[in-house]
């Protein structure tokens, strides 16, 4: 990752999935400084981002912001999972996993703001936004910072009249839009040059 960084594509920066504890996070920034990943210092490097999928996350904000972490992305899924305590995966529970959720909503007026309160950027990479479009709505409000490419795909469709033609690279945010673009590892190399030129990667 840093020899690609390296090559020219400094949008791309590092997330960490399933972070709990503070303590978790330090270790694995200090592998990540020791191995020269990422950078403490004045030297540029790739940022560290956390997945907020644990809902500890909320509560540990300033402490996480405080370890050098730039941005929290939301993963609706896991975010949902553990905060309604069903498996998203479960057939008996189908009816209990809800992304729009009283809890799971008052979740994220919370840890938006919060998180930009504390000097965090925000951005979101779960399904829920591209399954519900009023989702778009409720993270605007919420202050979100930035959005993945379906989102803005979503909300280019609920802002473009009906009747339009064919939808062109502007109408989704794509080259020259700043928005977080988050981008699985399992994806072939060659996004890079589509989606991480125009915008930020997170892998």
């Amino acid at each position: 990752l840093k020899s690609v960084w390296n090559q020219g594509f400094q949008n791309i920066h590092v997330m960490l999935p399933f972070v709990r504890t503070s303590d978790e996070l330090r270790t694995c920034r200090d592998l990540m400084l020791a191995s020269g990943l990422i950078s403490d210092g004045p030297e540029p490097g790739p940022e560290l981002w956390v997945m907020a999928e644990v809902p500890s996350v909320l509560f540990n904000l300033d402490r996480y912001a405080a370890l050098g972490v730039a941005g929290v992305s939301i993963g609706t899924n896991d975010l949902t999972q553990l905060l309604l305590g069903a498996d998203r995966d479960s057939e008996l529970l189908a009816q209990t996993f809800d992304e729009r959720d009283h809890a799971v909503t008052e979740y994220l007026r919370r840890l938006i703001p919060d998180a930009r309160r504390s000097g965090l950027k925000t951005s979101i990479c779960g399904q829920a936004p591209s399954v519900h479009p009023e989702y778009a709505e409720l993270l605007v409000e919420c202050g979100i910072g930035d959005a993945p490419l379906h989102l803005v795909e979503v909300v280019a469709r609920a802002e473009r009249p009906s009747g339009t033609g064919q939808q062109n690279d502007s109408d989704v945010g794509i080259g020259g839009d700043d928005r977080v673009h988050a981008i699985e590892l399992a994806r072939p190399a060659e996004v890079f040059d589509g989606i991480a030129r125009s915008g930020h990667a997170l892998l």
